[in-house]
């Protein structure tokens, strides 16, 4: 009987602080993800470029190469395959939007 007792107040007790972490975890993502935190900065500035190497060279080794080299600056190099996969989408949705709409035509003064 008591071993049930202590396992579940065991229990309860790891329910307790897996709680507090995850509100501590989602406390710091709040913080950390609002315009003007450095952190969020550079590391949106890092996903851009890897986007925009794989929008402009394209998604093949030299694509991913330019996205892996931006990821890396921010240590999110594992990413690589998902900003290569927006950027196809994103490539797959201008190439539409062109055909649709035809070349959008900027005139400055």
């Amino acid at each position: 009987m008591m071993s049930r007792f202590s396992k579940d107040c065991e229990e309860a007790s790891n329910i307790d602080k897996l709680q507090a972490r995850k509100a501590v975890m989602s406390r710091m993502l709040v913080k950390s993800l609002q315009v003007g935190d450095a952190v969020f900065e550079r590391i949106s500035h890092a996903v851009y470029l890897a986007a925009r190497g794989v929008v402009l060279v394209g998604n093949g080794p030299q694509g991913r190469k330019l996205a892996e080299m931006a990821l890396q600056l921010v240590g999110a190099v594992d990413l690589t395959n998902r900003v290569v996969a927006a950027a196809e989408i994103l490539v797959a949705a201008a190439t539409v939007l062109v055909n649709v709409h035809g070349a959008m035509v900027y005139i400055s003064d």
